[in-house]
Order: C-alpha cells, then sequence, then structure tokens
C-alpha cells in the first residue's frame, strides 16, 4: 500500500501532539466522544476483498481552535499524518484536510454529516480513474470503525478498515 494510499484511509483518525488546551465548540459536541487517545487495528484489503496488511496505529484527538479538532497518525511509534477535521456552520458541512510524513496531502467533505450513528466523507478532488469515500462509525463512547471504499469505475469496493478503542 502506497503512503498516499494509508494516508487517505487513515483520514477519519488522529496522534499525540502538543495541542493547545481548548474548550470543545458546540459545534463539535456530537463529537466529544472523539477526543483523547485511541489505539487501532488497520486491515488492508485488496481488489477481491482478501486482507493483504495489518496494521497497529495510535491516535490522538484533541480541540484545537473553534470549531476544528487536530489529529494525529503513529504508525510503529512514528508520525504518518497531521490531520484537521471541523465543522464550517455556513455550509452546514464537515471537512477534513489531512498532510502525511511523504508531502501529499488530500481533502474530503461530508455534507449529511450524522446519518445515526456514521457519518461519509467524499474525496473533494478525486483522482478521475480512482473515488475513495471513507465512512466513520461511532460504535460507542470507547469505540469506533473506520472503512474506506475505493471505486476505480465498478463500483466502491472495501479497501481499509480499522476498529478503534479508546486507550
Amino acid at each position: 500500500m502506497s503512503l498516499v494510499k494509508l494516508a487517505a484511509v487513515l483520514l477519519v483518525c488522529g496522534c499525540a501532539h502538543p495541542a493547545p488546551k481548548v474548550p470543545l465548540s458546540p459545534n463539535l459536541a456530537s463529537f466529544a466522544f472523539y477526543v483523547g487517545d485511541w489505539t487501532c487495528d488497520g486491515t488492508q484489503y485488496d481488489a477481491t476483498g482478501k486482507a493483504t496488511e495489518h496494521l497497529k496505529l495510535a491516535i490522538a484527538v484533541r480541540p484545537d481552535i473553534e470549531n476544528w479538532f487536530h489529529i494525529g497518525v503513529l504508525l510503529d511509534g512514528k508520525p504518518l499524518t497531521s490531520e484537521l477535521k471541523g465543522y464550517d456552520p455556513a455550509s452546514r458541512s464537515w471537512h477534513h484536510l489531512w498532510t502525511s510524513t511523504d508531502g501529499t496531502s488530500g481533502s474530503l467533505t461530508s455534507t449529511t454529516g450524522w446519518q445515526g450513528d456514521a457519518m461519509a466523507f467524499d474525496e473533494d478532488h478525486p483522482d478521475p480513474k480512482e473515488r475513495t469515500r471513507m465512512t466513520f462509525t461511532r460504535i460507542d463512547a470507547t469505540h469506533y470503525t473506520h472503512r474506506a471504499e475505493v471505486d476505480t469505475g465498478a463500483g466502491y469496493h472495501l479497501d481499509f478498515e480499522k476498529r478503534c478503542t479508546k486507550s
């Protein structure tokens, strides 16, 4: 799996960094459970649905500036991505911006917000040959899953899934 694709599929997560201590804005209240440290088991899949790689990730989520979280992701104890997830009250949309250690970056948007306990994000600028959709699902106050599905022209298939537990 390329670092670019791994960073893209990790979008709805994060890792420890010295974040300022700021209060959680009312717009972020639906994500209050997400603030904190997480350990995640990730699985990469090929186009046939076969598991090809397993990853252990450490993630930290902190309120950063009003309406935004900072999310950091570590792989094997080393930074992998630095991310921001936030809410735009004007458009009533959630946004997720990410950068990775290799200099790549991207962004996704959820215009529908929470649908029950799930929120789906679509790439803002997808590659014409491949689109990615991410679904973040809150299981309870200490567990969530994150699925990345890719469409290369034949419909979406599972590309990556991680299951996370609050540390």
